[in-house]
This record gives C-alpha cells, sequence and structure tokens, in this order.
C-alpha cells in the first residue's frame, strides 16, 4: 500500500477502502472515495500545482483495490479522449470548474457535455469514455480514483477503438 506522505498522520494512514482483493470497486465507492480525499484539502494542497505543458498528477494513495490522485489543471488544459482500460473511476472536482465530454464507447463520438463546479463529483463504469478539462478562467484541482489500480487509460491514437473517431472528437478538446 502507498499512502502520500501528507496523510500518514490522519485517520486514512490505516483505511483501506473495498475488501482485500475485491476489486473493482463499484462506482459509487469510488466517489465516496474521492470525497474523502477532497475532504482533507488541508493535507494535500501544499502539492497542488498546475502546470500548464504538462499538467500535474499527484498519487495520494494506492491499495489491492483502489488507485487515487490528485490533479492539477491550468485554465484551458484537458486530458483528450480517453477510456479507463476497462477499470471504473469518479472524480470530485475541489476547485475550478472542469467540463466532460461523454463519448460513445463503441465510435467514441461525442454523447453529453456536462459542466462540474467545484463540489460535484462523477463516478463511472468500465465502459466510460470521455474528454475532461478545465474550460475555466482560473485554475483547477480534482481527486479521481480508479479500480483497479495500475489499469492505464487508453487515449486516442493508441490503440483505443475507432481511431479516426477520436482524433475528431479529441480535437475538439
Amino acid at each position: 500500500m502507498y499512502l502520500h506522505p501528507a496523510f500518514w498522520n490522519t485517520d486514512l494512514a490505516g483505511w483501506r477502502p473495498g475488501a482485500p482483493g475485491r476489486s473493482p470497486l463499484a462506482p459509487a465507492q469510488l466517489a465516496a472515495v474521492t470525497e474523502r480525499f477532497a475532504a482533507a484539502a488541508e493535507r494535500w494542497r501544499p502539492t497542488a500545482r498546475q502546470d500548464p505543458l504538462r499538467g500535474r498528477r499527484t498519487r495520494l494513495l494506492r491499495t489491492d483495490s483502489v488507485e487515487v490522485w490528485l490533479l492539477g489543471w491550468a485554465p484551458g488544459q484537458s486530458l483528450g479522449a480517453h477510456d479507463h482500460g476497462g477499470a471504473t473511476g469518479a472524480f470530485t472536482v475541489v476547485e475550478g470548474i472542469l467540463v466532460e465530454e461523454c463519448l460513445d464507447p463503441t465510435i467514441w463520438t461525442t454523447g453529453r457535455r456536462t459542466t462540474f463546479p467545484a463540489g460535484s463529483r462523477s463516478a463511472f463504469g468500465p465502459e466510460h469514455v470521455h474528454v475532461l478539462g478545465n474550460r475555466g478562467t482560473g485554475p483547477a484541482s480534482s481527486v479521481h480514483a480508479s479500480s483497479p489500480p495500475g489499469v492505464p487509460a487508453r487515449f486516442a491514437g493508441s490503440g483505443a477503438p475507432a481511431r479516426a473517431a477520436l482524433q475528431v472528437a479529441g480535437a475538439a478538446s
């Protein structure tokens, strides 16, 4: 297990979301995990940074059943069209505004757009495909969880299905 040092002397130090060896966690369970870490902003806030060129990711937790990351978003920054490699996922927006374009998982074209202000969350199953980004004028931070841990996201042009459609969908981000 890995726990970010900012949480070593907290009630999260001995916390294990989900039962050992039982993976993946359900989307609702992951949403609860992201909310718990989002509520501890005073612990991770010193590590929250936005890098306009590369983004900023900080691992907060990894267990046998879940991985949790803090993402810092500069204005205009986004992650192109991607799925989560078959993992379930969730995120909670802590500051700023994120916009998600959910894509049809069979052809990866835009299905709906949702704006998530600070305090809102989203949870999704293993078939979810989306573009996520900071469309606001200020920085944004969000806490993300996925289960099982260690499953890489597949981005447009990286062997994911319907590459041509992905490039068009990703170009809009």
